[in-house]
């Protein structure tokens, strides 16, 4: 992948969650983006009490979490490396400093039902 190609990616991804340039982040966004990775848990948990398999089915949603956790450890160390050339924009100057972490939060996120669902369902991580 060329460095365009892993440009184009990343921006890609990070429109998806936060919209074009200049990138708005509201304050609340990480709470917001936490209830709504608990909203998917509880869905997950309460279809695995009525499932036959219901590791089969906690199992296939960590994994899903596990791979988007990944895409944004991954976002935070492409975004860190090129931090002066990412071509992003941001509406509030100090939105460009806290991007980092807020990739972080939400990689966080992941990990936390991850761990969660693992312990509750008894599985390997």
């Amino acid at each position: 992948m060329t460095d365009a190609d892993e440009m184009a990616f990343w921006h890609k991804v990070i429109r998806k969650h936060f919209g074009k340039s200049p990138i708005s982040i509201p304050t609340d966004f990480t709470i917001r983006f936490a209830e709504k990775i608990q909203e998917s848990t509880a869905v997950i948990v309460t279809a695995a009490e009525s499932s036959t398999d219901p590791k089969w089915l906690v199992g296939t949603q960590i994994s899903d979490y596990e791979r988007k956790e990944f895409m944004y450890r991954d976002c935070k160390i492409w975004y860190q490396a090129n931090r002066k050339n990412t071509g992003l924009q941001f509406v509030d100057k100090n939105s460009n400093s806290k991007f980092s972490r807020i990739l972080t939060r939400m990689a966080n996120t992941y990990r936390h039902h991850i761990e969660h669902l693992t312990e509750i369902y008894e599985l390997d991580d």
